[in-house]
């Protein structure tokens, strides 16, 4: 078995009479929506996001299209994240 569902069959097992059980490659360009970060001000984003709190303590996005221009932004401690975080400032 090649594809299923134009996906890529990773495994397969059969579960008893009647019963089979596929597990599927990912679907196309599931890396990127794993790596897409939705920002404050409703922009999106791809890869890594760097995080600090500013002076009055409100939280600060550098997205990563943005990172050389501002990363003298950051102070010394800041974090970074490649996978989103939802409701990161919850």
């Amino acid at each position: 078995m090649k594809d299923f569902n134009e996906q890529k069959v990773v495994d397969y097992a059969s579960g008893g009479a009647y019963n089979i059980f596929i597990l599927a490659g990912p679907e196309k360009n599931s890396i990127e929506k794993l790596y897409t970060h939705e920002l404050a001000d409703g922009k999106k984003s791809v890869g890594m996001v760097h995080v600090y709190k500013d002076v009055v303590d409100k939280w600060q996005m550098i997205p990563a299209e943005e990172y050389e221009d501002r990363k003298s932004e950051l102070p010394d401690v800041s974090f970074a994240f490649k996978c989103p975080i939802h409701e990161f400032e919850k």
